[in-house]
């Protein structure tokens, strides 16, 4: 018999750990915990600003934008974006992003790929999330 493919060996060595990394026993990226960022935010009544990832040009990285385009960026919150911001109106189609100036097609894609999938999808990017309820500026994704 042939040696089981990678996708196995990764799920066999999730089981051998307790099942890290499995739905019901996510990884933490750079060991954030979603759920304890969440509370902390809900009960200072605050909005989430993540330090690896904050809202400046360092976030954007080098190099990929023009200097001219650089000076236009402007970090907004939804709500300033959009008078009454929803996370998913009606569903969710491959056409309802599209790739801006980044060179991020490879991402895209295989986001697009996704909604083909509802069930993957959920595994993803939990549905139920929102900006109505309990809303505190973080989303968790998978």
């Amino acid at each position: 018999m042939p040696p089981p493919g990678v996708c196995m060996s990764i799920m066999q060595e999730r089981h051998k750990e307790d099942g890290v990394g499995s739905l019901a026993n996510a990884g933490k990226h750079r060991n954030q915990d979603f759920l304890q960022l969440k509370q902390y935010c809900l009960a200072r009544r605050v909005r989430y600003i993540d330090d690896m990832f904050p809202p400046d040009h360092n976030s954007i990285g080098e190099g990929l934008l023009s200097p001219d385009d650089m000076r236009r960026v402007v970090w907004l919150r939804p709500e300033k974006i959009a008078q009454n911001p929803d996370f998913i109106i009606s569903g969710f189609s491959r056409f309802d992003f599209e790739q801006g100036n980044i060179a991020n097609c490879w991402f895209l894609a295989s986001v697009g790929a996704l909604t083909f999938q509802e069930h993957i999808l959920e595994q993803v990017v939990p549905l139920e999330q929102s900006f109505t309820e309990d809303y505190c500026g973080i989303f968790h994704f998978r």
